[in-house]
């Protein structure tokens, strides 16, 4: 467990960190004892406590980019996250613009983003255009095909068709999961039992704002440092349990847009308001409440302490 510290540190400076394990008894052994990698941490895979993150997401994205729609898929194997959205791509004459998908990156605080070795190029040169910090990964080509991509997609959630992932017809979105996927297996050396489910966002009834706007009203961080003290987060943040700090930044990155939903959130609010004894009630009750998600997820990979 001394390692921990040591990979935070390294995993900051921009390394990958490979894990290398006995595999076999040293008694039953003959001659060396035989070792094998048994995980690779990266930047948007590092779901190690220490890393003082527990109210954030640790987002690793993949993008797929055809000439009329980009995919982007996005995970946390940390909380058993996955969730996928398309939209049209954004072109300037014959090039293509890669706006929408870094301003969600940088919106997220993806730690990560996964793409083929193909757009790389391009997509490394508009990171560097907007001085985003996010690590890029580069794969083959051959993790974005759509046939390879769908087996992936169906293995891993035990269908045998699309269809009851809502999938169905939709090549870029599929082809983007499947290529995470694989590349996660790929680090995490094992199944990816956390991951049970994957929620297509649509994005309805939602507001989606720009990086700038994010930065000038001051939501999740100060223009100045980007320090939450300061910050709407920072003084609204109250949560009780890590699990509520990371949905009350999922809500302040996508405000409401619908009445109906507003004032049902609203209401919500009003009754606790009005009931000091059972707000206060609750507000103890949930200071035991540990982070499930993230304790269910390490159990679900045989990597909980």
């Amino acid at each position: 467990h001394s390692a921990d510290n040591y990979v935070v540190k390294l995993i900051e400076k921009g390394y990958k960190v490979a894990i290398c394990e006995q595999v076999e008894d040293p008694a039953e052994a003959k001659g060396i004892v035989k070792r094998e990698i048994t995980r690779i941490y990266t930047p948007g895979t590092l779901d190690i406590s220490e890393a003082g993150r527990s109210e954030n997401n640790i987002f690793i994205a993949s993008a797929c980019v055809s000439d009329e729609l980009t995919a982007v898929a996005l995970a946390d194997i940390s909380t058993g996250e996955l969730s996928a959205y398309e939209y049209e791509t954004e072109k300037e004459g014959k090039r293509i613009l890669y706006e929408r998908l870094l301003n969600d990156i940088s919106i997220l605080d993806v730690k990560e983003l996964v793409i083929s070795d193909e757009i790389a190029s391009e997509v490394e040169l508009s990171l560097s255009e907007h001085m985003l910090n996010v690590y890029l990964d580069r794969i083959d080509s051959s993790y974005y095909r759509y046939q390879t991509a769908r087996d992936v997609v169906m293995d891993q959630f035990g269908v045998s068709s699309l269809i009851p992932l809502d999938l169905e017809g939709r090549e870029e979105m599929t082809a983007a999961i499947g290529a995470l996927l694989m590349y996660l297996r790929d680090t995490q050396k094992g199944d990816l039992d956390q991951f049970t489910d994957v929620i297509i966002k649509q994005h309805d009834g939602v507001m989606h704002l720009d990086r700038s706007t994010l930065r000038n009203l001051e939501l999740l961080g100060t223009i100045y440092d980007g320090d939450i003290r300061g910050s709407l987060l920072g003084v609204i943040g109250k949560t009780r349990t890590a699990m509520g700090g990371r949905l009350l930044r999922a809500w302040l990155r996508e405000p409401l847009t619908e009445v109906v939903e507003i004032r049902r959130r609203l209401d919500a609010v009003e009754e606790l308001r009005n009931d000091p004894i059972k707000a206060n009630n609750i507000s103890n009750s949930l200071k035991y409440i540990y982070d499930f998600q993230r304790l269910t997820a390490r159990a679900a990979t045989g990597r909980a302490d």
